[in-house]
């Protein structure tokens, strides 16, 4: 449990960050997001999520 944790603590810390640092780039990134076909958006989760399930499986 203490490992979910960790990895929920580290997740808010990097993404508030940069929405601390960077309001408008943000808001800017949103934007191109809102544009994108849903396709894309579909491909990119399923990259993210195995890319994630690679390093977890490396650790």
């Amino acid at each position: 449990m203490e490992i979910i944790l960790s990895a929920i603590a580290l997740f808010l810390l990097f993404e508030g960050s940069l929405y601390a640092i960077f309001p408008s780039k943000t808001k800017g990134m949103i934007k191109m997001i809102l544009e994108l076909p849903i396709d894309t958006l579909r491909i990119f989760g399923l990259v993210m999520v195995v890319i994630g399930a690679a390093i977890l499986f490396v650790i």
